[in-house]
């Protein structure tokens, strides 16, 4: 038997591990990124089939709770849990393996070894493990669990305009993040010690403490380290060769971006996977040096050793990976079957080459509401229209008198320090509340009149709070009287309100709000959607544009997803920030038009693909 702890390691024993099982992470992770892949897209196949059984042709917002399809979600959910604990299992199998025998892990021997552990403790009592799962820094991991963790855009947005808020969120984050940090090593515990649930994260966080902050500390430097040394190269030459594949489409056509498009992909799977991977290995190197762990255990937990039961010490007989067969294989794989390139394939049906990128207005969310403007007033809407914004979306409720005023909430406590509901409010009540910067609480009517004298076209949330007297009629009736029917649309999460105002004024634009939902979108009374970020995707984008329908997503202030949402066609941006999310569009319907030469520097030098390609085929026609 050899003893591993008689003499130190010639060579630090992650990078040995990652530069001989670097092929066998990225194999595991194309696996894994196809089930993520498929149950995904079950999970939306089964809700887009739901909806065709049933007489609604969208189910949407509220509708979606219905206990159907939160049997459906479960479903998805404990399947996604499932898959996300076995990708866990086979990265600490290859990385122990390969720890203590310098070569990869049997594939036989893998699966059995997973499915021993999957059994052995999914169970109900493990529930609490398959929440922290969710929580691990495993990067990828909230991009494959339904995007269910992460909070909306829109939803933090709100919350982070309020300071309680934001304590509130600070601490529980800064709460989460510890209980991880202390139970990092639980997963490691309960894999290879076969422990209970509750005794490997108490184990953890003795372990944890054991190690101290210094030690962990420099062990996540270590493996940010490692993961920049091996990921960004790669990273690296792919954007290179996208950016020169760009400059080319004078010449060759734009169906070149979708092969750059391919590329970007390809480099956000390697960066998203073999990040994770790389991190979770180099915390096995760290378990496994520090909690005790030996080859005995190593023998026990892993039966196939028997087979071949002769160890070499890592630093006796080093083997540095550089089979190129191995490494052939993995780069070839990674590329023909990475599930973003499925995914593109999958959704090349929905890009209309002649109209690559839609041209979508740019939708104030509120009026400006920085600078000294606040959202939703007569100083924020003409703002917002000097900046240049297409339409201005407002929010209008009704008061204790009849009178539609504008405010987001239901009551001015945000802005105003007022808790009272606008319902309990008089025209009186209104006209004193003070807003920030000593603004008023305008009028719907005072709007129309403002929009009028500016040319300002809006866009009307009619909210409710459940003692409305004459909502639709009111509204219906304010833009007959200022002749705002044509510069005028409304949108509501309320399918039966559009429907009465549709029915009053038949020639007014109306949508429905979605926050999330399914289905064909055949609904006759609407003319457009209002998507949340996350419902946007090429299916229901070229679902709603087959009915003759518009689509506006909302709110989307990250002026790096512009390009993203006009490849896949939308009609209108709702944002905060009108300046920069439209100087973004116009930067790229300019690249789009051909008006515009990609270029970049390379030590130092402008290189320009198209010109040079320009210049060559000049030269060769001599």
């Amino acid at each position: 038997m050899v003893d591993f702890d008689v003499k130190k390691p010639k060579f630090s024993p992650t990078k040995m591990v990652l530069l001989t099982s670097l092929p066998s992470f990225i194999l595991a992770e194309i696996f894994f990124a196809f089930l993520y892949f498929l149950v995904s897209h079950g999970v939306s196949w089964v809700y887009f089939l739901l909806s065709i059984s049933t007489t609604e042709q969208v189910e949407a917002n509220m509708q979606i709770f219905s206990p159907t399809n939160i049997a459906v979600f479960l479903v998805g959910m404990a399947l996604m849990s499932l898959i996300l604990c076995l990708e866990i299992i086979t990265i600490i199998a290859i990385t122990t393996y390969d720890y203590y025998r310098n070569d990869h892990i049997p594939l036989k021997s893998l699966v059995g070894f997973s499915y021993e552990r999957m059994k052995s403790f999914a169970t109900i009592k493990s529930a609490p493990f398959f929440l922290f799962l969710f929580f691990f820094p495993k990067p990828q991991l909230t991009e494959k669990t339904l995007l269910l963790l992460n909070i909306p855009d829109f939803i933090t947005d709100e919350l982070f305009k309020t300071p309680l808020y934001m304590a509130l969120i600070l601490f529980v984050t800064m709460t989460i993040a510890y209980l991880v940090y202390r139970s990092i090593f639980a997963l490691h515990y309960l894999f290879l010690e076969r422990t209970t649930v509750k005794r490997a994260f108490k184990s953890s966080f003795l372990l944890t403490k054991k190690i101290g902050y210094r030690k962990m500390f420099s062990s996540f430097l270590k493996n940010f380290f490692w993961i920049m040394l091996f990921v960004l190269p790669i990273i690296a030459i792919g954007l290179i060769f996208s950016r020169l594949l760009r400059g080319l489409e004078p010449y060759i056509g734009k169906v070149i971006w979708i092969v750059s498009d391919w590329i970007n992909s390809g480099m956000e799977f390697l960066f998203i996977g073999l990040s994770g991977a790389i991190f979770l290995a180099g915390l096995t190197i760290t378990y496994i040096r520090h909690s005790g762990f030996r080859q005995k255990h190593f023998e026990s937990r892993f039966h196939f050793l028997q087979e071949n039961p002769e160890f070499t010490p890592r630093w006796k007989n080093v083997k540095i990976f550089f089979a190129k067969k191995y490494w052939i294989v993995a780069s070839v794989i990674l590329l023909i079957l990475s599930p973003f390139f499925v995914k593109i394939i999958l959704d090349a049906k929905y890009i209309n080459p002649s109209k690559f990128v839609s041209n979508p207005i740019m939708i104030s969310h509120r009026g400006v509401s920085e600078n000294g403007f606040v959202e939703n007033t007569l100083a924020g809407i003409v703002e917002a229209k000097k900046q240049g914004a297409d339409l201005i979306e407002i929010d209008v409720y009704e008061n204790k008198d009849g009178t539609l005023i504008l405010s987001h909430d239901s009551n001015f406590k945000r802005l105003a320090g007022d808790p009272r509901s606008i319902a309990e409010l008089s025209d009186d009540d209104v006209k004193k509340i003070q807003l920030p910067d000593n603004q008023k609480v305008p009028t719907l009517e005072e709007v129309l009149q403002a929009a009028k004298e500016y040319d300002i076209a809006l866009l009307i949330e009619p909210k409710t709070h459940g003692q409305e007297k004459n909502l639709a009629e009111m509204l219906v009736k304010l833009l007959n009287k200022y002749d705002m029917v044509g510069k005028t649309s409304i949108h509501s999460f309320n399918i039966d309100l559009l429907k009465k105002i549709k029915k009053m004024q038949p020639h007014l634009q109306v949508g429905l709000l979605i926050f999330g939902g399914y289905g064909h979108f055949e609904i006759t009374e609407v003319d457009f959607f209002s998507l949340q970020e996350r419902v946007v995707t090429p299916r229901t984008i070229q679902n709603i544009h087959n009915f003759e329908k518009k689509v506006f997503v909302w709110t989307l202030n990250d002026t790096e997803k512009v390009e993203q949402y006009m490849k896949l066609g939308v009609d209108g941006i709702i944002t905060d920030y009108i300046p920069e999310i439209k100087a973004k569009k116009e930067q790229i319907r300019k690249i789009y038009d051909g008006s515009s030469t990609i270029k970049f520097r390379l030590f130092g030098i402008e290189i320009s693909p198209s010109k040079i390609l320009k210049s060559w085929s000049g030269f060769f026609s001599k």
